[in-house]
């Protein structure tokens, strides 16, 4: 958890904060951790500060609107997936610090079958509001209620009001091949009638608005505001934004997080280095050259320590003893020494489309197929005759011709396995999903 967008906030002098999901890291933080938030938050929350504008709160109470408290920043959260309701209450870390008064918890639905989306109302001027807010819920669920029609958004009445929906779901991923089409959020999905979508749950932080071009919405993908994990995207600077709203125009200026710790990420493929794949003393001179590569461009305040993260892919070698390294890396890295590095084997490495070619032409030779110049272009009967010989002995004498003409046609060719048992091979239909043997 990161509050330091709430010092920049009251630095900035803004009306309000809004927090996209995941203000905790954890489902069941420790009551140090609960007491060090709650102390944090009445440091920034609670002070004198007349507010030039008003508020409509509808079905959520704010703090603002209390008699008995003085507020001076305002902060709006939606729960994120780690910090969603759960148990036999319900109840989520979130409702412990709206019951303090020191947030103002929004945007939650206790079904999924019939969810109603009110707003909340602001007016400053001439300039109104109406913040939305979606929290975390399911992918699947999420799609399947827009789908079935079953999201209603409570809208003010005119069409002067600047529309802000905050979100906590996952975003499409543009070539993603596998996943179910349920298993993310379209950005075409929400209502075109949103003007400004701000996007929690991705940890990358995009510091510039995107365009919906099927619903016109402007998006912003906020990020966390401190590295949770060791991944590429958490390696790119991190931002809070001063979103500045008057009348139907909008501005919005990302604001560099200084503190946060940095982050060095970096990637190896040993087949690339032309080590030799025996001398285990080349490939960790190879790593250790890679990683003080990294450490000479971190750039960090003096006993401010870097995470580091070095991701090798070792197709075709052996993972080597990076004891030796783990002592020399003591003292210069801020994570521990036993996740500093991550052998992986890649499927599109050089050393792996090499050991595929040399399969696939193992393959043809042993089946008697004509050579083609890339085997990972061959044709479709061929990849059929190819799965269905590996899998069982049919006679190629029967299928020969046969499955050639119907590989493509969905009909049943007839064979025989290797115990002699008459089977029937189901050739790939016009879709291609598949080959079966019963």
């Amino acid at each position: 958890m990161s509050l330091s967008p709430s010092c920049r906030a009251n630095s900035q002098n803004v009306d309000f904060l809004v927090h996209g999901g995941d203000l905790f890291h954890e489902h069941k933080p420790s009551k140090e951790t609960l007491i060090r938030t709650e102390q944090l938050l009445a440091q920034h929350v609670f002070g004198e500060k007349t507010h030039s504008f008003k508020v409509a709160a509808g079905r959520c109470p704010v703090n603002i609107k209390d008699p008995n408290l003085s507020i001076r920043l305002p902060i709006f959260v939606i729960h994120g997936n780690h910090d969603d309701p759960g148990g036999m209450e319900n109840l989520s870390n979130i409702d412990i610090l709206n019951a303090t008064k020191l947030v103002n918890y929004f945007g939650r639905s206790d079904s999924v079958e019939q969810i109603e989306v009110s707003p909340l109302l602001f007016q400053k001027g001439m300039t109104k509001i109406a913040l939305y807010g979606i929290g975390y819920m399911k992918d699947s669920s999420f799609n399947l209620a827009f789908e079935k029609k079953r999201v209603k958004f409570l809208r003010p009445e005119g069409s002067e009001w600047f529309n802000i929906l905050v979100l906590h779901q996952t975003k499409e991923r543009g070539g993603t091949v596998g996943y179910n089409r349920r298993c993310f959020v379209r950005e075409r999905t929400l209502p075109d009638f949103i003007n400004l979508v701000l996007w929690g749950h991705e940890h990358e932080c995009i510091p510039s608005l995107k365009e919906c071009p099927e619903t016109g919405s402007q998006i912003l993908y906020m990020g966390s505001t401190t590295i949770t994990s060791l991944i590429d995207s958490e390696a790119r600077p991190k931002h809070c934004f001063i979103v500045t709203i008057e009348g139907r125009k909008m501005d919005v200026l990302p604001v560099p997080l200084r503190r946060a710790r940095p982050f060095l990420y970096g990637q190896i493929e040993l087949s690339k280095c032309k080590v030799p794949k025996d001398d285990e003393k080349a490939i960790e001179v190879c790593i250790v050259k890679r990683i003080d590569e990294m450490l000479k461009t971190s750039h960090h305040e003096a006993g401010q320590l870097p995470l580091l993260r070095l991701k090798v892919e070792y197709s075709g070698y052996q993972v080597v003893n990076t004891r030796k390294m783990t002592t020399a890396l003591e003292g210069k890295i801020a994570n521990h020494a036993k996740d500093f590095i991550k052998f992986y084997k890649s499927p599109f490495s050089s050393a792996a489309a090499g050991n595929r070619k040399k399969d696939a032409g193992k393959a043809q030779a042993a089946e008697g197929w004509k050579e083609v110049e890339d085997p990972d272009k061959l044709v479709l009967d061929q990849l059929v005759c190819i799965f269905a010989f590996q899998n069982a002995q049919i006679d190629r004498t029967e299928v020969d011709g046969e499955l050639r003409g119907r590989a493509t046609g969905g009909e049943t060719v007839h064979g025989r396995d290797e115990r002699g048992h008459e089977r029937q091979c189901d050739g790939v239909d016009q879709r291609g999903l598949g080959h079966s043997l019963r």
